[in-house]
């Protein structure tokens, strides 16, 4: 049973108090290392030993010590789909999309805003494209891909939608695939609003200006990734001065236990990688380009492109996102990413770390190799000089900047023979 379906009341003073350490204490002064975190690289959280850091203490009846103890209980490895409960039909989640079935089966792509969200969809298409071909034997190209979902192709969601909107009549774990991406809390804050409040709006980057929005981002939604991942919200969630930071083991573990995977947007071919074991796909279905970079344009679906403006900020500006007074605003956030971080470590453990080290030196060889035969060939909505071209990425894109490239990442598969 979910942990959101039962009453933690009871650990409430025990489990204030261990967000308090955990938002601060351990993830803010982790911080520099996050930043500092090789994407490809093997890793345990932030590419350093949590338990084992020459800087923290090493006593284990002290508080860090304690803490890693916590988030190893909350974290978990994921399992390979179609094991244990759910029998060896292995593809059951691939489900027929124009089914009048309502029930909520297929896979389930919760898009969290600024968490590698477009590349997350385009891959999500790709893998529901593919996976459905290898199973009905249906031409590739013959597809229509909306915002809603696409035809001859598994059933799939991919739109910015809570996950709870899709689970209101229960949660079909036999025949569903849920996952999704996260992102270290305050590299996801920096990211919206450089985005949405410096490109898009013309805010001038001022530090007052960046300054009063993390403030308010971090009053209004610090806690912003659990709210989109959790499956459930409780009666009593909703009641007016519900504190969710009070019960947030409770929560972060039902999330962790209710998701077949989730992705480290820092990470994010370890986690590709992990999935294609996991989910028996081919490497050719998590290939993907780039959909948005600093200094390229993007049109956010408005017909109009802007320029990616890059974040920079003073040092006053880092020493306030490193502040106390700022990390309270993410205690949750904050355990959800140390835990998932955490569950992909021992994902790849219990993978095996000989065997997953190979499939990801395949995995950054072939998609170092498709980037550069096809970004040059793949249309984007805005070009690299800031020309809306929508009449040539309709042809490129599965959607908006969703997979843009993928007939050509498909034609470079096949010359390839499939062997990569």
């Amino acid at each position: 049973m979910s942990c959101l379906r039962l009453n933690c009341s009871t650990t409430l003073t025990t489990l204030f108090a261990f967000t308090i350490i955990v938002g601060w204490l351990i993830i803010s002064e982790m911080k520099n290392e996050i930043k500092n975190v090789k994407i490809a690289g093997i890793s345990t959280i932030n590419g350093v030993d949590t338990a084992q850091r020459p800087d923290q203490p090493t006593n284990p009846q002290g508080v860090f010590a304690k803490v890693t103890q916590r988030i190893d209980l909350i974290s978990r490895a994921f399992l390979p789909w179609g094991g244990g409960v759910r029998g060896e039909d292995f593809y059951a989640w691939c489900t027929d999309p124009d089914s009048v079935d309502n029930s909520a089966t297929g896979m389930f792509f919760i898009k969290i805003p600024k968490c590698a969200s477009s590349t997350g969809a385009g891959v999500a298409i790709r893998i529901s494209i593919n996976t459905h071909q290898r199973i009905n034997g249906m031409d590739k190209g013959n597809h229509t891909v909306t915002r809603k979902g696409c035809t001859n192709c598994c059933k799939a969601v991919y739109k910015h939608s809570k996950a709870r909107t899709y689970f209101t009549n229960g949660h079909d774990f036999g025949r569903s695939m849920l996952w999704s991406i996260i992102r270290e809390p305050t590299n996801r804050l920096i990211s919206q609003t450089f985005f949405f409040e410096v490109s898009r709006r013309g805010m001038e980057p001022t530090d007052q200006n960046v300054l009063r929005t993390f403030k308010k981002y971090g009053k209004n939604e610090g806690n912003h990734q659990w709210a989109w991942l959790v499956t459930d919200m409780p009666e009593r969630f909703q009641k007016e001065g519900f504190n969710p930071a009070n019960e947030s083991e409770c929560i972060v573990r039902s999330i962790v236990n209710d998701y077949d995977f989730i992705a480290v947007a820092e990470r994010l071919d370890e986690s590709f990688v992990a999935m294609k074991i996991l989910f028996r796909l081919e490497l050719g279905d998590l290939l993907y380009l780039s959909s948005k970079t600093n200094g390229g344009y993007d049109d956010g679906g408005t017909g109009r492109c802007v320029k990616i403006v890059k974040a920079n900020l003073s040092s006053s500006t880092q020493e306030f996102l490193d502040s106390k007074e700022h990390q309270r605003h993410f205690e949750m956030d904050n355990l959800l990413y140390a835990a998932v971080n955490q569950s992909l470590d021992k994902t790849i453990q219990k993978i095996g770390r000989s065997m997953f080290e190979e499939e990801l030196e395949k995995y950054q060889r072939a998609l170092k190799l498709v980037q550069e035969e096809c970004t040059a060939f793949a249309k984007f909505p805005c070009s690299p000089e800031g020309e809306l071209q929508l009449d040539m990425s309709t042809k490129s894109c599965y959607f908006n900047d969703w997979g843009c490239g993928h007939r050509c990442i498909d034609r470079w598969i096949a010359e390839r023979g499939g062997d990569l």
